[in-house]
């Protein structure tokens, strides 16, 4: 495993459902030949950014969409805790219609800055390093740590952490500790088999602990 060209993916399994997760620092160089690869006949790539986002990564997707002879579109969301208000939601519907997407149609969603993403995986490469000297092998294929609008910092499973995206604008060390902390949990509960439900005060206290 390296710092620089790491790429892993993860499928999710969800209610209803599933999810692709991929990520790595040069994903976005090789992004067509999975655009192509969508389910579906999708004829429209609609670029959803938020603002303030990378300019550079937008426009490599564009270009990414346009070479993968995608009709792009595009629009303009809101960060934080005003994306998820009824006002964000319906513009964000609205741009959908007016740029004529159907259900087989792509929706690419750009937000924060490439550094925040290179530094949310150096500190899981350092964590990963340190715990797996310490506390034994880690046990999975792979490990993805994504940004997420969730109302606290963190929240762990399996092969997989997602880090709130108000940590990730911290201007302290709350994202260093907090990612640390969850990659921590694939040790405390999901190797050790602890109930992280009922007896949370085990694993947490391990957790900060490590």
């Amino acid at each position: 495993m390296s710092e620089t060209g790491l790429r892993t993916r993860q499928w999710v399994s969800l209610p209803g459902g599933s999810c692709d997760i991929r990520m790595g620092t040069d994903l976005l160089d090789e992004a067509a030949p999975v655009l192509k690869g969508a389910v579906g006949k999708p004829r429209v790539g609609m670029l959803l950014v938020e603002e303030g986002s990378d300019e550079a990564a937008c426009e490599l997707l564009r270009r990414q969409l346009t070479d993968a002879g995608f009709e792009v579109a595009h629009a303009t969301s809101v960060g934080g805790p005003q994306a998820r208000t009824l006002d964000a939601v319906h513009a964000m519907l609205r741009s959908f219609g007016e740029a004529g997407l159907t259900a087989d149609d792509l929706v690419l969603a750009v937000g924060e800055s490439r550094s925040q993403a290179e530094q949310m995986l150096k500190f899981a490469y350092q964590a990963l390093e340190c715990y797996n000297k310490r506390y034994g092998i880690y046990p999975y294929p792979s490990l993805t740590a994504v940004a997420a609008e969730i109302p606290f910092g963190g929240v762990e499973y399996p092969g997989l952490v997602m880090i709130g995206k108000e940590v990730l604008n911290a201007e302290d060390d709350s994202l260093e500790i907090t990612v640390a902390h969850e990659v921590a949990h694939q040790w405390w509960y999901a190797v050790v088999g602890s109930d992280q439900y009922y007896e949370a005060w085990q694993d947490e206290a391990l957790c900060e602990y490590a």
